[in-house]
């Protein structure tokens, strides 16, 4: 139950705070002083959309805070796993509105709008112009009559969602099995003549084109190279002047000095091993050059192997080794081809089992359906009757229709409110007043089958006077037994069974402000006398006393 609305800077409004209570509350005042704006603001709180439009002119930012008192029996286990502690039975709600974002906290821990809108039903039910074309929308006739027959009813519904979904799920999924399938049948022969033209290559290493470039880059330079090595080891070799006779003649003056200073023995050591080195380096040059040897047919043999291997490197990839993923991958899509079609024709198997068990369920949700459409049709006549509509006629039109999410049924809502009239849908009815008794009739099935503890009605007695606001009045009253329920009006009679009732006045100064009064005693009769007569008088004032 809401205990406290606090509206800040919020479109016309200053500063206001609002404290209904059980039973029925009762919004009054003139046409344009921001009754609305109060319904909307609470709404907000709950998830509504809203917009950076709706600070008050010359304010940063805007505040609604609204308190909800919970009942002893309420879950709380959805708060509990957000990290949201509930002291006494008490929720603040807030939302904080700035010209760039909007903030949501329960008892001050920010929460996202999307969990508002997931706790709102546990809360409250507002009934605006939008729900009334809700309500008359055809595809929601379903949801409604499911919610008229009860939890049990409920469990069934949600039973046959689960499997649907499920076989659902298995239907699409053997389809796209099966379509990938026949699409990889059609790349198969392809998928084999890559594996062929790879395989058929039998590629080495993944190395094998960079050593083969460098092979034939020493074939092509042949000659140059061994005239190179061969000047090489002559300048080593050479008897007259080469590295090796110069290095012994000066190995050999070395050892004349060493008889005279031993000293520079070492020097001569590393003047022997510097011989040594180079004469092994001179005999490798000799081997190297003696095995380069120009060789046309080896070169054309290269070439003609660097060009498939350059060929499949276009193809597959910029490397070899990227061929030989390539190749893998192909394999492997070969054999997923087969899997592929196990897979579907498993998954279809498995959907036509789940279809049987899916028609009989929504068969019996058809049986129980219709027995509620029965009831429901029953309870809404006896309460359109009780809101002077004793020749109205309503039914629920149950018929098959292709199996879906909520079954085999196709549910629409049928109406008569004249007796020469035929039914017809319920969106085609015309007049507001029965527009709005209709909904009335609804609300108040609907709200004796919920634990929603607040009913929030914006105007729900347009269109009607007379012995039907009477009857409109007794009904809300009636609903106001079981239900916190806050109402705008216009109506007298409506506003005279109010326990706690609000005036809401637009006063126009120097700035526009809205002040919202609790009404009580002779203050009261007195609005009550001005909204059903006009005036206030005496007369008048005795006159809404009885009312």
């Amino acid at each position: 139950m809401i205990t406290s609305i606090y509206i800040k800077d919020f479109i016309i409004f200053d500063e206001v705070k609002l404290q209904p209570e059980n039973g029925l509350n009762v919004l009054t005042g003139e046409t344009g002083s921001g009754k609305s704006i109060i319904i909307n603001s609470i709404d907000i709180v709950f998830g509504g959309k809203t917009s950076s439009s709706s600070i008050r002119t010359g304010t940063k930012k805007a505040f609604i805070e609204v308190e909800v008192s919970l009942n002893n029996d309420f879950d709380k286990t959805i708060f509990d796993e957000n990290g949201i502690e509930i002291y006494d039975d008490m929720l603040v709600i807030s939302r904080e509105i700035t010209k760039s974002s909007s903030r949501s906290r329960i008892n001050g821990v920010l929460v996202t709008q999307d969990f508002m809108k997931k706790i709102r039903p546990l809360f409250l039910d507002i009934h605006s112009q939008n729900q009334t074309y809700k309500y008359m929308a055809q595809n929601c006739h379903i949801n409604l009559l499911d919610e008229f027959g009860g939890s049990e009813h409920k469990k069934y519904v949600k039973e046959y969602m689960d499997l649907y979904k499920k076989w659902l799920f298995l239907k699409n999924e053997a389809e796209r099995l099966k379509k990938e399938y026949e699409d990889r049948e059609k790349r198969k022969e392809f998928v084999k003549y890559q594996i062929n033209e790879i395989e058929s290559a039998n590629i080495k290493s993944i190395t094998e084109d960079i050593e083969l470039e460098k092979e034939l880059e020493i074939l092509i330079n042949a000659e140059k190279i061994n005239q190179l090595a061969q000047s090489s080891y002559d300048s080593i070799e050479n008897e007259e002047n080469g590295i090796l006779r110069k290095l012994g003649y000066s190995i050999s003056e070395i050892e004349k000095i060493v008889s005279l200073d031993s000293s520079v023995n070492d020097i001569k050591k590393e003047l022997e091993e510097a011989s040594d080195i180079i004469r092994d380096a001179s005999i490798s040059i000799r081997r190297y050059y003696e095995n380069i040897e120009d060789n046309p047919e080896r070169i054309i043999e290269i070439q003609s192997r660097i060009e498939i291997l350059d060929n499949l490197k276009r193809k597959y990839g910029h490397t070899l080794e990227n061929v030989k993923i390539s190749l893998e991958d192909c394999k492997l899509e070969l054999q997923k081809t087969e899997t592929t079609n196990e897979k579907s024709i498993e998954f279809q198997k498995q959907a036509d089992i789940l279809k049987e068990e899916l028609i009989l369920k929504a068969e019996k949700l058809s049986e129980q359906r219709k027995l509620f459409a029965q009831k429901l049709s029953e309870c809404v006549i006896e309460k359109l009757q009780k809101l002077e509509m004793p020749k109205a006629r309503f039914s629920v039109s149950c018929e098959k229709a292709n199996i879906g999410e909520y079954g085999q049924d196709r549910i629409e809502f049928l109406v008569s409110t004249n007796i020469s009239q035929p039914m017809t849908a319920m969106s085609k009815t015309a007049s507001g007043g029965e527009i709005s008794r209709i909904m009335l009739a609804l609300k108040s099935i609907f709200a004796e089958k919920d634990e929603t503890d607040t009913i929030i009605f914006d105007e729900i007695d347009t269109g009607i006077s007379g012995k039907a606001s009477k009857a409109v009045a007794e009904e809300l009253s009636n609903l106001a037994n079981h239900h916190q329920v806050i109402i705008i009006t216009h109506q007298g009679v409506i506003a005279a069974k109010a326990s706690k009732y609000f005036y809401v006045e637009k006063i126009q100064d120097q700035k526009t402000t809205v002040s919202v009064k609790t009404l009580e005693g002779e203050e009261k009769f007195k609005a009550l006398s001005s909204m059903v007569f006009g005036k206030i008088t005496d007369e008048s004032i005795e006159s809404v006393k009885l009312l």
